[in-house]
């Protein structure tokens, strides 16, 4: 396992195809995969579990980010069970190159878990960083539960261009983070994703996975029979 970034910063540390977003009556879930390449926070927020301390410590880290409010005023609880993530939690807004500005709680001690009062109509965000020094990419699942309902946005504000389809990985794929170049260990999961377009050589489809595009080979994805794309077919368009 890779050596935790924040261990060794004296046990403070810090802190995104569009997500899998299950909600429900007092549960929200929020799943993905950091990626390689991927969207980075420039500078990481550091944690005395469970507040943010304020600080930072100069060291890019992997992240993801979503927005949400409750119906309900009360105590929330925050899980991930991953063993190198790390969670945020902020109020009223959240800026990837300031992250320890509204932050309200946070934790770095895995499986995470912490609780925090939330207020009806308040706009909050939960984060999660990949706490390695290797950031080479880790699978996460956020999961918020409290006595209200949990209302769920993309919270990412990633654009998906027209023209871009839903097609389907049946199988699963391998990802990549450029046509040819290999994200090791990550993987999308069987199911349904954004095709944006292909790449140059056309044995590459750009995909949206966790509010980032990455790559996959072709011939891992085909259009999606379910209603209401009902096999329409992939983009042909090339894009970079």
């Amino acid at each position: 396992m890779a050596k935790r970034l924040f261990l060794v910063l004296a046990l403070v540390l810090v802190f995104v195809m569009l997500p899998l977003e299950k909600a429900s009556a007092g549960t929200a879930t929020f799943s993905g995969t950091l990626v390689p390449g991927g969207p980075q926070e420039p500078q990481t927020a550091l944690i005395t579990t469970p507040n943010c301390s304020g600080g930072y410590v100069a060291f890019a880290v992997l992240y993801a980010a979503y927005s949400f409010s409750v119906d309900a005023g009360g105590l929330y609880t925050f899980t991930e069970p991953g063993v190198e993530s790390a969670m945020y939690l902020y109020s009223g807004g959240f800026d990837p190159a300031n992250p320890a500005t509204n932050c309200v709680a946070a934790s770095n001690t895995n499986p995470l878990n912490f609780s925090y009062n939330l207020v009806p109509g308040q706009t909050y965000y939960v984060a999660v960083i990949e706490d390695t020094f290797a950031q080479d990419g880790m699978s996460y699942s956020i999961n918020i539960s409290g006595p209200g309902n949990i209302i769920t946005s993309s919270g990412c504000g990633i654009s998906i261009p027209s023209g871009s389809v839903v097609g389907e990985a049946p199988l699963g794929a391998q990802v990549y983070y450029e046509p040819g170049n290999i994200s090791a260990g990550v993987v999308l999961n069987p199911g349904t994703y954004w095709v944006i377009g292909q790449d140059a050589s056309e044995t590459y489809y750009k995909v949206v996975l966790a509010c980032q595009t990455v790559w996959v080979r072709k011939d891992t994805m085909q259009p999606s029979y379910q209603a209401p794309q009902n096999g329409t077919p992939l983009p042909t368009r090339i894009v970079s």
